[in-house]
């Protein structure tokens, strides 16, 4: 069965025993819709990050549809907003220097590599991040800044 397009040499799942896409659930159940929607996304900031050169201090990445409630800087490498609940990370936000943050928006040139390689769940926006930011080098773990306030828009 298929489970994204060709873009990322992702047509089929692998046929290895353990596949997160046999045997997880949730992965099962979110498959190639989710995918999708998330190489969308990650594109836009993968392209984006190319736009941008190492003359800056510090960089944010923030999703469109975001309303900042209460925001100010924290002194820290690495920083995100805390993630919901049922979420392990956020990608809704993060900000941080030159290095974190080009390794941060080049997620969606690793997302082939993190499911061939690694057999992770590329339908789980949040866990994914979380995954390719503290298990692939270089490493780089958020400070979880709670008091970061802010809304999604509803359009």
């Amino acid at each position: 069965s298929d489970v994204c397009s060709s873009d990322l040499n992702i047509t089929k799942i692998i046929e290895r025993e353990n596949d997160v896409f046999k045997i997880n659930q949730r992965a099962i159940e979110h498959g190639s819709f989710w995918i999708e929607r998330l190489k969308d996304q990650w594109f836009l900031v993968d392209e984006c990050i190319k736009l941008v050169d190492n003359n800056y201090d510090v960089l944010i990445r923030l999703r469109f549809d975001i309303n900042l409630i209460n925001f100010s800087l924290q002194e820290k490498q690495f920083v995100i907003p805390c993630p919901h609940p049922i979420n392990p990370y956020t990608d809704h936000m993060a900000y941080g220097n030159y290095t974190i943050m080009k390794k941060y928006c080049s997620l969606y040139s690793n997302i082939e590599k993190l499911y061939q390689e690694y057999n992770l769940d590329i339908s789980f926006a949040e866990y994914m991040l979380k995954f390719y930011m503290e298990q692939i080098d270089p490493k780089f773990y958020a400070y979880i800044d709670d008091s970061i306030k802010y809304e999604i828009i509803k359009w």
